[in-house]
């Protein structure tokens, strides 16, 4: 069995990280997206102004939410920024596949050049995939703890 150096294990802890951290945001957005969808066929339906039609406040809050998010849905792109990190997700995944092959530097080069692309990132999910990266190595003991924001993220994208 070819034994690999301790950089090519590192370059390839890393590479495993963005495979999970584009994952996880895939997840994300996915879900953000069909909530807001949900959200705003549930309030503008027929059926709940049959509800609320007794309810002015009631009719003109669900019309705002409505808005709200179809103007979130517009200018944020959850549909676009899925794709997206499931480009980048799967080019990570052909390195890790092609990385028998390759030397530590055409690692790093080939991380360095999709890290060099990737605009958009919750930070609250970074140690989350790092964690899920090195439990999944059986390096428990380097897991660092997650703060409430981070597991709030990990529970949304998981």
């Amino acid at each position: 069995m070819l034994m690999m150096s301790r950089d090519k294990d590192e370059a390839l802890c890393r590479v495993r990280y963005q495979l999970r951290l584009h994952f996880l945001h895939v997840r994300l957005y996915g879900r953000i997206r069909k909530c807001v969808a949900l959200i705003s066929l549930a309030l503008g339906s027929t059926a709940l102004y049959g509800a609320f039609k007794e309810n002015a406040a009631a009719v003109g809050l669900s019309g705002i939410i409505v808005a709200v998010l179809s103007i979130s849905d517009i200018v944020m792109d959850w549909s676009d920024r899925a794709a997206r990190h499931g480009v980048w997700r799967r080019r990570m995944a052909d390195v890790l596949a092609r990385s028998h092959k390759l030397d530590t530097a055409a690692i790093e080069r080939e991380l360095s050049q999709i890290e060099g692309e990737i605009d958009d990132e919750f930070e609250s999910l970074r140690v989350p995939a790092m964690n899920d990266v090195l439990r999944s190595n059986g390096m428990d003991d380097a897991v660092r703890p997650e703060a409430a924001m981070q597991r709030l993220f990990r529970i949304l994208a998981a």
